[in-house]
């Protein structure tokens, strides 16, 4: 087979085969979900920075076929030193920083294969969890550490997640629905030079319909859509619930929290390296009353 790109590279790559098939759940492993704009890769970048754990950088993510002979080659280039805070609209630059992963969660977890994948078209029984499994294990034994992932796409599977691995975390991370709103239209102006086409994760079972909306609806409703779905199974044990804003106002005290909850649920410790740097946030005035008025009647204003 001649490869000539990434795609060709990881063609060859889905036919080789981890050394240990026989993996056995060793370290809790954190997955961060939340509505788009909602600070998910900020909270990855933070779990990254603050602790000695394993996370998805831009090498790793190209392997999304294997992704663990990723971790092989960022273990022996040492590129698990994230020092950068920055981002746009989720994706980073540097090699250290960390990645969306998107290319590895659509391959199990999304029948259509677009730039925004829709949140919810497979069942549970459509997706080859023993595979997934593997993926996710072979990367704790590369690297003999839990991983961090920003992973929205398991939204709709969280609770079969926790079935197959049952050392999950679940953060789900809260922000104030408007900001939500107005950064979705902000990202959607920036990716695609207009408000009216779609942005990031879409309802599978309604989007007809909903693509039929003005655009401020839309995004009102994606957000719900999302949020409502998280909501339902957040009595899952697993689950640390962190609010945006107190992220940014004492992220300190955050990655404590979630240090003690691991560390009381699984008897783990995870190990920190950095304290975390404070970030700043700019918070919106409320100003657009057709959105107020749609969060309000998804009960979304508060």
């Amino acid at each position: 087979m001649i490869v000539n790109n990434i795609n060709d590279l990881n063609l060859l790559l889905s036919k080789v085969k981890f050394s240990d098939k026989d993996l056995h759940e060793e370290y809790p492993n954190i997955f961060i979900v939340g509505a788009p704009r909602s600070g998910t890769t900020l909270l990855n970048q933070m779990i990254a920075y603050t602790f000695d754990i394993g996370y998805v950088n831009q090498l790793i993510a190209r392997f999304w076929e294997k992704p663990y002979i990723g971790a092989i080659l960022s273990k022996e280039l040492k590129l698990f030193s994230l020092n950068n805070f920055s981002s746009e609209f989720g994706f980073t630059q540097e090699i250290t920083n960390v990645h969306e992963f998107g290319y590895f969660w659509k391959k199990y977890f999304n029948r259509v294969w677009e730039r925004d994948p829709f949140i919810d078209d497979l069942s549970e029984n459509d997706i080859n969890w023993d595979a997934w499994r593997l993926d996710i294990l072979s990367l704790n034994k590369i690297m003999r550490n839990s991983f961090v992932y920003k992973a929205t796409n398991i939204v709709p599977y969280i609770k079969k997640v926790q079935d197959v691995l049952n050392q999950s975390v679940f953060i789900y991370i809260k922000r104030d629905a408007y900001d939500v709103a107005l950064s979705i239209l902000k990202a959607r102006k920036k990716r695609n030079e207009n408000f009216t086409d779609w942005w990031s994760f879409k309802p599978y079972r309604n989007f007809k319909l909903i693509s039929q909306l003005d655009c401020q609806e839309q995004v009102i409703y994606q957000i719900y859509h999302i949020m409502k779905i998280i909501e339902k199974q957040i009595s899952n044990t697993n689950f640390v619930v962190i609010e945006y804003t107190d992220l940014c106002r004492n992220p300190q005290n955050e990655m404590e929290r979630l240090y003690r909850f691991i560390k009381r649920r699984f008897d783990f410790e995870l190990r920190m390296v950095n304290a975390p740097i404070p970030q700043s946030f700019k918070k919106n005035n409320k100003e657009n009353n057709k959105i107020i008025d749609l969060l309000k009647q998804y009960g979304l204003w508060r």
